[in-house]
Formats: structure tokens, sequence, C-alpha cells
């Protein structure tokens, strides 16, 4: 338990695990920790005669993400990938693997006390949200990240979006509207005390107002659908309290908003906040006593119709509420962004085509994406998070996530009907942005799976009550008997009844084997953390060292991680210049796309004067990303340079190639150019239009062929 309480929170403090180098740690405990809980279990059902339960429904569910890291970790065996973006997915879903493990180890070992400290430990996570965004908001926090600012109303109608501590607004919002939805919950007192209850309405008025600062439309309309779906899954005699109680809660975050809206520019206090957070929160809750006395004391007949009325004038009073500028990012010249996204989707599917059962590995757009864009736009992520599984694993991998989805929907409903909804809503959101490329998403959702199964509603509530008396009952006589065999035997009877003995040792068998490929798999994945956390470690060691070391520290991290591209970059720029070239084209195995490794050759063999291979290396980095205009002007100039050089020196043969070279992607890039022009994109995104100094490279260039008859 102290393990998932260190995972959510430190998270937090680190963008959420976006970045791979931050979670290589964490996820090396999470693999480690779950090939612990499996080893033991080996170890304690070899040479017992007994029926196990190792895979199990709900733990079954740790299979999907096991196979999918396998998939990773041997993805470089027979494809040329980027080895180590490919061995950091390995890690990451090693450790969503092991996460799920040891959480459900946890619960069944102490299903009473564990399901509470999990219910805290995520509560508490979701006031920690809060507070980064808050903190942010009103400059409690002097961290320029916490909140997005910009003066394009085409990305804010305000000006500014609150991003928390996961620095980017349309994730801070899926999370917060994950979290409301279990607030409202929450707000029906399904199983909770008064005082929990409470909790509940004082967390989700302010998450409320955070998910509207987000400007995340999103996040808004996911909200929405599953508050609608809600009302469909909740029992039938919590129908009216469900629309009426997510929507009083609402009426609170309308007003926290407009003060917090009002408060932009100004510092506040937390005392300051302590006032409008009251009066929003006493009103929220005021609203929700007086709905639930009237419907105490209303006819059964008539509830459902009032609370049909209540939560229309709850709808309109709170929507008045608003402030008229929260309506911007719903205008209708509010959507280029969005419409943006398609492009993507489209380039990334000639993508998929290229490779479409097995994927191309790790970063697959990141490394790529240039090489396929349409158009000059900005964007690292594919902006989904299935489409983005697809493009590094192929239709293989989407299956194993689709299997993963409806899996994990299946166990949480078949325990918690309400408990779906927050899983629901992190899902949906992920098919339009990079949520799950944050290593807090997943153990975001797995935590809610988890505090959702350790606390059934309804029937199942009595379901699970019963099992575990029944349970307890039998561990009791068996520890009574003293007789591990005479168990077995009265197990055999009770339980395994119709499974003949052959089909009880295949059973045993298979079940072990699963294990200890579960084992295999999260020990690979934890061993590919710790050389890729050791490189790391290695290159900050060696920049941090002084001139005379630094070398040597570069050459030896090279030697034992050849696959970490950073680190062969920052050595080859401090190298002899005749090792440049047979050193950078050595990391070409290990990331055979890698667009700055390719730019690097292309450098060292032009400073060689080799303009053959420097024209090579330097045309398969601009293919990789054509829209980069100082790439592409630099290009230019350094052949230009080169022509330059060889005529100066005699060697006219040399220099007519080079400037041939030059004029040649000096073409291709006014053609590129003219084209984005004519397309009205050449002030968007990249900004991709010819520079001056590209310009008169390759008139030098052109000049020179045409004094020796050439063009």
């Amino acid at each position: 338990m102290l393990a998932i309480a260190y995972v959510l929170f430190d998270s937090l403090s680190v963008a959420g695990y976006f970045f791979d180098a931050a979670y290589y740690r964490p996820a090396m405990l999470l693999c480690f920790l779950g090939a612990g809980v499996v080893g033991v279990y080996i170890l304690s059902a070899v040479g017992e005669e007994r029926d196990t339960q190792w895979f199990g429904n709900p733990l079954l569910l740790s299979l999907w993400p096991l196979v999918i890291a396998g998939l990773y970790l041997l993805q470089p065996s027979w494809k040329q990938v980027s080895v180590l973006a490919t061995l950091e997915q390995g890690l990451r879903w090693g450790s969503y693997a092991g996460f799920l493990i040891v959480g459900f180890t946890v619960l069944k070992i102490g299903r009473t006390w564990a399901s509470g400290i999990l219910l805290c430990v995520l509560g508490a996570t979701g006031v920690l949200l809060m507070i980064g965004g808050l903190g942010g908001w009103l400059g409690w926090f002097a961290d320029p990240r916490l909140v997005m600012v910009s003066g394009d109303t085409r990305l804010s109608a305000i000006g500014a979006r609150v991003a928390g501590t996961l620095e980017y607004p349309n994730m801070y919002g899926a999370v917060l509207a994950a979290f409301l939805a279990w607030y409202w919950q929450g707000l029906l007192g399904t199983g909770e005390r008064g005082r929990v209850v409470l909790l509940f309405w004082v967390q989700a008025v302010p998450a409320g107002a955070l998910l509207l600062l987000t400007e995340s439309r999103a996040a808004w309309l996911i909200a929405a659908v599953v508050w609608t779906a809600g009302y469909f899954v909740v029992e039938r005699d919590r129908k009216a309290e469900w629309l009426m109680y997510p929507l009083a809660a609402f009426s609170g975050s309308a007003v926290l908003y407009g003060w917090l809206l009002s408060q932009r520019s100004l510092e506040q206090t937390l005392l300051d906040l302590a006032l409008p957070l009251f009066i929003a929160i006493g009103g929220a809750f005021g609203v929700g006593y007086c709905i639930r006395q009237c419907l105490q004391r209303t006819r059964p007949k008539l509830r459902a119709p009032l609370a049909w009325l209540c939560s229309g004038l709850l709808l309109l009073g709170s929507t008045a509420l608003l402030p008229a500028i929260a309506a911007g990012r719903l205008a209708p010249g509010a959507y280029a962004t969005a419409g943006a996204r398609w492009q993507f989707y489209s380039d990334a599917w000639q993508l998929v085509q290229q490779a479409p059962w097995l994927g191309s590995g790790g970063d697959a757009w990141r490394n790529q994406m240039g090489r396929l864009q349409s158009a000059p736009y900005i964007g690292n992520e594919v902006h989904s998070g299935y489409l983005n599984l697809l493009l590094e694993l192929g239709w293989t991998g989407l299956l194993l996530l689709i299997i993963l989805v409806v899996h994990l929907l299946v166990v949480i409903y078949r325990s918690n009907r309400l408990g779906v909804l927050p899983a629901l809503v992190l899902f949906l959101h992920a098919a339009v942005d990079f949520d799950m490329a944050y290593g807090f998403y997943w153990l975001l959702l797995s935590s809610f799976a988890l505090v959702a199964m350790a606390r059934p509603t309804g029937n199942r509530a009595e379901k699970a009550a019963v099992v575990s008396q029944v349970r307890d009952k039998r561990k009791s006589d068996r520890w009574r008997l003293g007789k591990t065999a005479d168990a077995f035997q009265g197990g055999k009877q009770g339980e395994g009844r119709g499974r003949s003995a052959p089909t009880m040792h295949a059973r045993r068998v298979l079940q072990l084997l699963s294990a200890a490929l579960a084992v295999s798999v999260l020990v690979a994945a934890g061993l590919a953390g710790l050389r890729a956390d050791t490189a790391l470690s290695a290159r900050q060691a060696a920049l941090s060292a002084s001139e005379d070391a630094r070398l040597s520290l570069l050459r030896a991290g090279v030697m034992a991680h050849p696959y970490d591209t950073r680190m062969r970059l920052e050595l080859a720029a401090r190298a002899p210049l005749p090792e440049r070239a047979p050193l950078l084209a050595a990391g070409l195995r290990y990331d055979p796309q890698s667009v700055p490794l390719l730019w690097a050759l292309g450098a060292a063999h032009a400073e060689r004067g080799d303009v053959q291979q420097a024209a090579a290396y330097l045309r398969r980095a601009l293919q990789g990303d054509r829209y980069d205009k100082a790439k592409q002007s630099a290009a230019v100039q350094w052949l230009a340079g080169l022509a330059a050089m060889h005529r100066e020196a005699g060697r006219m043969g040399e220099a007519l190639a080079a400037a041939a070279a030059g004029a040649e992607v000096y073409a291709r890039y006014d053609m590129l150019a003219r084209r984005v022009e004519l397309g009205g994109a050449a002030g968007e995104g990249r900004r991709f239009v010819m520079l001056p100094q590209a310009t008169a490279a390759a008139q030098y260039c052109r000049e020179l062929l045409r004094s020796h008859g050439y063009g």
C-alpha cells in the first residue's frame, strides 16, 4: 500500500510521469514488487496439491498489460525500431501490470483495512491535484507550467487555462472529470457515513470549478455524457438523487468559478479563498440537503417528475451563474484546433499502413511524423492513445488494449455499477488526446478500479460480505484441522465438483506456467528500466564532470549503453572529427529513424569535406523533418560551403557535386514552401517559409553550375 501511495503522490510532482526519465525508478519498483508477489505465489504453490487461483478474475486484468509489455520488449529483436523508446514503453506497461498485481494482492489480504486506506489515498490524490491547480491560478506557486497562458482565442477564451501539476490543461481536465464522476457517486451516500459524504461535497465543488478553468471541451462533454449514462446505471430508487445532487454541486462550482475568474491577475492567499469556497460549498450542500428533504417527503409516484423539474431548474440556474466569457470556448470560431487533429489522424493512418500488424515501435509518431505530416503543424503526440498504440504495436497491440478496456469495465461493473463511470471518463477522453502517455493516467485508472472492486454496492456488497465470511470460515477450519491434504480434498468436493484429477492438474500447470511467464516479463521490464536509469545517471554524471573527464565518461557511457542516442550525440559533439562519423553511424543500429542522429551525421561528413555522404545523410534528415525551415536552410548553406571549399582547393568535381546537391535541396525546399503558402498555412504551426540565407546559398550553387555549363 505504501508503494501505491508513493507512486500516486510522486507522479504529481513530476508532470504525471509524462517524461520517461522521471518514471524509471517508480516503474522499476512496481515491476520488481509485482514479480516478487507472483514469485511468492509460485514458491507457495510448488509441491502443494490444491487448485490455485493465480489468474482468477479480477487478477486476470494484469495479463493484458503484461502481454503488451512483452511485445514491446521483444520488438527490437525482429524489427528496426528506436530501441530505447521501445524498451521504455515495455517498462511502462510492465509497471502498470505490477501496480494491478500489488493492488489486488493487498486487497485480497486485508479487504477491510486496505480498502479504507486506498480510499484515503485516492481522495488525497484528488486534493493534491486541486491544490496544484488552485495554487497556480491564484499565484501561490511561482511555476508558470501550472497555468497555460495564451493570447490566441483558438486556444483559450479567457487568455489562460489551468493545467495543474500535470502541466497540460486537457489532461488535467480529463482527470478532474474522472474525479467528479467519483465524487458524484459519493454524493449519493451509498454505503458511506455522513462525514464521508460531506467530504465528497467539499471536493466536488472546487473540482467542478477547476474543470471549467481548464477550458477542455472534450472533458466538459464527456463529463456531461457520463452524468447522463449514470442515470441509466444507478439503482432505480436513487435516480432522482443522481439527477439533482451533481447539478447542485455544479451550482456551487459555477459560483466559485466566477470568483476565480475575477482573481486571475491578483495574488490571493488561502484565507482569501476560504470565504468564497465556504459560500460555494455551503450553498451547494444546502441545495442538496433541501433536495433530499423534499424527496423524502414526496410520494414515490411524484419523485421522478419532481426530480426532472428540479434538475432543469438547477441546470438553468447554474448556467445563469456562469460568466458570459465561459461560453467563448464553445463559439463557432473556436474549433480550429479540434479540426487540426484530423490532419494528425490522416497522417498517422499512412504510418499504420506501413506496419499494420506489429507496429513501428516506441515513439513511432514522434520519430516519423516529420516525414509524413501533410502540413507544418506542431504535434509531437498523435492526440489519441488508441491510435498511438496502433502505430507502435499495430492491430495486435490495439486488440489487446481493447480487451483490457472491456475487461476492466466489466469487472468494475460487476462490483460497483457507478464505479465504472470514472474509468469510462478516462477511456473516452484518451480517444481524442494523449492521456495514455502519462504514467499517472494508468495508475489513477487502476486505483479507481481497485476502489470500486474493494467497495461493492447493493446486492454485490451483500454477496461480497457472504463470500468473505465463507472464506474466513474455511481458513479457520483448515487452521483447526492442520491438514492441508484433508482441506484440499474437502475443497475438491465443494469447489471443484465436476473436475477430474487430470483436468485439475493441467489447470494447475497452466497457472504455474503463466505465473512464471509473468515473472519473466516483469523482471525483464524492470531490468530494461535499470539499464535506462543507469544510462541516464551516466550521462548526468558526465555532463556535471570537468571538461577533461567528461569525454572519457561519455565514452564509457556509450560503450555500456549504446542505444542512448542523446548520450551518443553529446559524445560526438566533443569527439575528434575523424571519430564522429563512425560513432554516429553506429547509433543508427539502435535508432534508425532519429532525425538528430542523421543530421549530426550529415554535419560530420560536411566538416570532413565528404560531399556524397554529407548530401545523403542531410537528405535523409530532411525527409524525416520536412517542415523544419532552419534545417532546410542550413543544409543548402552547408552544401554551398562545401562547393566553395572544394572549388578553392581545385577539386572541381567535388565542388560541382556539392553545388548540384545544394541546388537540389533548395529546389525541394522552394517547392514545399510555395505549396504551403498557396495552402494558406505559411503563418501557422511551424511558420514554414523560405529563409533568405537559403536563397543566397542556392544562388551561389546555381552560378557555379552555370559557369561550367550545367543548369
